[in-house]
């Protein structure tokens, strides 16, 4: 069984060093809004890495501002993402499989998630509904932007971010590229997914075949406990 000491709610930690410090005692990143960090110097030393995706949110956020449907879209995605950040945070690396995946597999792989809204959603954690989802390949994923024409700078942007073999990349789409909206989510491994790599082999591969279709139950019940996707 995975690990069970993952943080309980990654809105209460630093996204640098990952104290949990409590949301009240977090600041957010001036620019983008969304990253959260206890300290100056967390902030200072995660630009590094942060100052893509940063630059990015901050754009996407100016070009959303003439744009209220997408704006509201965003707005409502943001909330729902919320939700079930801690769940992915828990659960997204047995997805990669990671007992029998190379070392390297965080660092050249990304998980991908297709979400619709749902009409009339019953809560805000049912907001949408996941479609599929999966690990691709990070040079798979550059050619599915390149034949879906994806904006230049955003193909760039992605060629250029790498942020090593301890990270999850998770990228979340919803609708199509010209009218939806692309949201990438990043988790940093503490353990660099050691507690991961020492589940046995049979039982890292079964709970990896089976993430998704779990994912995507969970998302459509609008239930946050990783008990069914942490075990069998």
């Amino acid at each position: 069984m995975p690990p069970s000491d993952a943080p309980g709610d990654i809105r209460d930690l630093c996204s640098y060093c990952s104290k949990n410090v409590g949301r009240d005692n977090l600041r957010k990143c001036s620019r983008c809004k969304l990253t959260r960090y206890c300290s100056k110097d967390c902030q200072i030393s995660a630009w590094r890495l942060h100052k893509s995706s940063c630059n990015a949110t901050a754009r996407m956020l100016a070009n959303l501002a003439s744009h209220p449907v997408q704006s509201s879209l965003n707005d409502d995605l943001t909330k729902w993402l919320n939700i079930w950040k801690p769940l992915l945070h828990k659960t997204a690396p047995i997805a990669f499989n990671l007992t029998n995946s190379p070392p390297d597999c965080l660092a050249t792989q990304s998980i991908v998630m297709q979400i619709e809204r749902r009409p009339n959603p019953p809560s805000r954690a049912q907001s949408f509904r996941m479609i599929e989802g999966g690990v691709i390949s990070n040079a798979d994923w550059l050619d599915h932007m390149h034949e879906e024409e994806y904006k230049p700078e955003h193909i760039e942007m992605f060629t250029n971010d790498n942020r090593g073999d301890d990270t999850i990349r998770i990228i979340v789409l919803c609708g199509r590229e010209e009218d939806g909206l692309t949201r990438i989510l990043y988790f940093s491994l503490r353990d660099k997914g050691d507690s991961y790599r020492r589940l046995p082999p049979h039982t890292a591969e079964e709970l990896a075949e089976a993430w998704a279709d779990n994912m995507m139950a969970a998302i459509e019940e609008g239930s946050t406990n990783p008990a069914g996707i942490l075990s069998r």
